[in-house]
């Protein structure tokens, strides 16, 4: 099972991480955070598969899933936080900047 978290106060109610779902596991809340905005929620959290989809759309970094309790955010938070890519070339990985630009 997934440990997701949704920041509400970050979540401005764009819905791309609903559409994003593949599970469709993820809904509008009818609640409003402190900017007036809906905002994200789990519908079921052991639904969630860790897929990490929502966090790679989530134009303000609004979601996070960790593996499990214990487990820190995976590469794919600090991918889309850092703007760097992970690739495998050949026996080693390297680091590229989004885009291939170095």
């Amino acid at each position: 099972m997934a440990n997701i978290e949704i920041d509400k106060e970050r979540c401005k109610g764009c819905c791309l991480c609903v559409s994003e779902c593949p599970r469709g596991n993820i809904r509008m809340s009818e609640l409003l955070n402190s900017s007036g905005h809906t905002c994200a929620e789990i519908i079921e959290l052991s639904e969630c598969n860790a897929c990490a989809l929502c966090c790679q759309i989530c134009p303000d970094l609004a979601i996070r899933i960790h593996a499990s309790d214990e487990t820190p955010p995976g590469p794919l938070i600090r991918i889309q936080e850092t703007g760097v890519s992970k690739q495998p070339s050949g026996d080693r990985k390297q680091e590229t900047p989004i885009g291939g630009q170095e």
